[in-house]
């Protein structure tokens, strides 16, 4: 049986365009970073951006349960999970070939 826990979003990238409204979730701790992407995608009713999460610090890159259980804190606790927009590379990003002699200084 997944447990539940209580969850404040608050975007951290200083863009009010990602504000999203001041509410206590109530979230299975099994959410991951697609779930939370899905529900930010939701509050802002746009999908054209990714998203990464944090808690006490951590970045969340699996289920909630287990970034909380490797820093200690149970799922009775009130959390606060920072986002941003992921950063990612421009799409037409290439790799520069460099002559020999400049790859070999």
């Amino acid at each position: 049986m997944s447990s539940f826990v209580s969850v404040t979003l608050r975007n951290t990238s200083g863009k009010a365009e990602f504000d999203v409204p001041q509410a206590t979730l109530r979230l299975p701790s099994s959410s991951s970073p697609e779930n939370l992407n899905d529900l930010v995608h939701h509050l802002l009713d746009r999908q054209d951006i990714l998203f990464r999460f944090f808690v006490h610090g951590g970045l969340l890159q699996g289920q909630l349960e287990q970034l909380l259980a490797s820093k200690g804190i149970t799922t009775e606790v009130q959390l606060v999970v920072e986002f941003s927009p992921a950063t990612q590379l421009p799409e037409n990003h290439q790799e520069q070939r460099c002559p020999d002699w400049i790859r070999s200084v």
